[in-house]
């Protein structure tokens, strides 16, 4: 069987798990990374297929495929959300002196990737 396709809120629960465990910052930097990327690549992928979708009704056709990749991605990027909505704060660890202990809120970084869009 193989093991399942990866939810998007697993990178979120991953993420919590880090810093519960007070891993180093360098890990939760990239499990930071790789939510970032994951969340900025679904708010494309649906932005994308929703400029496509308000072109095609002004009379130019929307490109193949671009309903279907908004069907797949606003599911995920909905669970995604809710799970960074119901997160908890978390607190990061010092690592050593470069880099002082911090607490990120998830609902915040959130909508700080979103202004971003």
């Amino acid at each position: 069987g193989g093991a399942p396709p990866p939810r998007p809120s697993d990178c979120v629960a991953l993420l919590e798990l880090a810093c519960a465990g007070g891993v180093r910052r360098p890990l939760v930097d990239e499990c930071l990374g790789r939510l970032s990327g994951r969340f900025s690549e679904l708010l494309s992928q649906t932005l994308a297929a929703l400029s496509s979708r308000r072109s095609g009704s002004l009379g130019s056709v929307a490109p193949p495929g671009a309903e279907a990749s908004m069907q797949a991605a606003l599911p995920k990027l909905c669970a995604l959300a809710a799970a960074l909505d119901q997160s908890p704060p978390l607190e990061l660890a010092a690592d050593g002196a470069a880099t002082a202990a911090a607490r990120l809120l998830p609902r915040e970084w959130m909508g700080e990737r979103l202004e971003e869009h």
